[in-house]
């Protein structure tokens, strides 16, 4: 099965990357890529958590839970192409969360930080690309 972007073929039936004029320009590997029983996340927990915290997946692992037991200022230490999802317990509505301000561009929520439920849980969505930090709130099971 061959791939096309935007009608122009770019990998062929024969599996090779082809240049604008049909030309074999590179052979990828035969056999495929199989991923069996899924890809698993990096998963972390700190209970409680407060001060501050530095966001890296080398330290966190790709999917933090963190517990609040005071305010929490997070700061962004993950380098282009690295994206984490955030799980947050807030349990008292005086435990402050604050995010980067600079190099941060929050999505779906009208270009601010959302606001996390006290005593439900959140999820963050964070990907790295280049200098800047995309978030997302994700959701909350309330």
């Amino acid at each position: 099965m061959a791939i096309k972007i935007s009608g122009t073929t770019i990998i062929n039936d024969s599996r090779n990357f082809v240049d604008t004029s049909g030309n074999t320009r590179l052979q990828l590997l035969t056999g495929g890529i199989d991923i069996e029983g899924g890809i698993a996340e990096q998963v972390s927990s700190t209970n409680p958590a407060s001060g501050t915290i530095s966001l890296n997946p080398a330290n966190q692992g790709t999917f933090p839970f963190f517990t609040t037991s005071g305010a929490i200022t997070f700061t962004d230490a993950l380098t282009t192409g690295e994206s984490m999802l955030v799980l947050l317990a807030v349990t008292n509505a005086a435990h402050t969360i604050t995010w980067p301000a600079s190099n941060w561009t929050w999505i779906g929520t009208g270009g601010s930080a959302p606001t996390l439920t006290v005593g439900g849980l959140d999820i963050v969505a964070l990907a790295k690309h280049g200098t800047t930090m995309y978030a997302a709130f994700a959701g909350s099971n309330t």
